[in-house]
C-alpha cells in the first residue's frame, strides 16, 4: 500500500520557470508541473527521472497574459501517429498533457490531457 507522503509528492505543484529558453523538469521535487509560458520554451528537459520503474508526469503550460508563446517537444517525447502538437497560443489559456516513461527518461510517450478556454 503507498504511503501518503508518496501520493502527496507525486500531485505537489511544482512551478519551474523558463531560462534562456529552457525548461528543466525536476522529478526528485514531484510529478505535476504547472509551467506559466512568460517566453518560449526551446528546449525541454528533464532531471533525476527514476530508472527502473513506471513514471509518469503531467505538465501544464498556462499562457500568460501576453500569449502566443511556443513550446517546442524534443525527439524523446513520441506522439501518437507521429503527430506533435502545439500549445494553445490564446492569452491565459492553457493545454494539459501527460507524460510517460519506463526506461529511465530515454524516451517518453506524449497524451494530451485537455485544453481551457477561459
Amino acid at each position: 500500500m503507498r504511503q501518503l507522503s508518496e501520493l502527496l509528492f507525486e500531485r505537489k505543484v511544482n512551478s519551474p520557470t523558463i531560462s534562456s529558453g529552457t525548461l528543466t523538469l525536476n522529478l526528485a521535487t514531484g510529478r505535476y508541473f504547472k509551467v506559466t509560458l512568460d517566453a518560449n520554451v526551446t528546449t525541454l528537459t528533464f532531471s533525476n527521472v527514476p530508472s527502473g520503474v513506471d513514471c509518469t508526469v503531467d505538465l501544464k503550460l498556462v499562457q500568460d497574459a501576453t500569449g502566443s508563446r511556443t513550446f517546442a517537444w524534443p525527439a524523446s517525447v513520441k506522439w501518437a501517429n507521429g503527430y506533435i502538437p502545439t500549445v494553445t497560443a490564446t492569452a491565459s489559456n492553457y493545454d494539459i498533457f501527460t507524460l510517460h516513461t519506463d526506461d529511465g527518461g530515454t524516451t517518453w510517450s506524449g497524451f494530451i490531457g485537455g485544453q481551457r478556454f477561459v
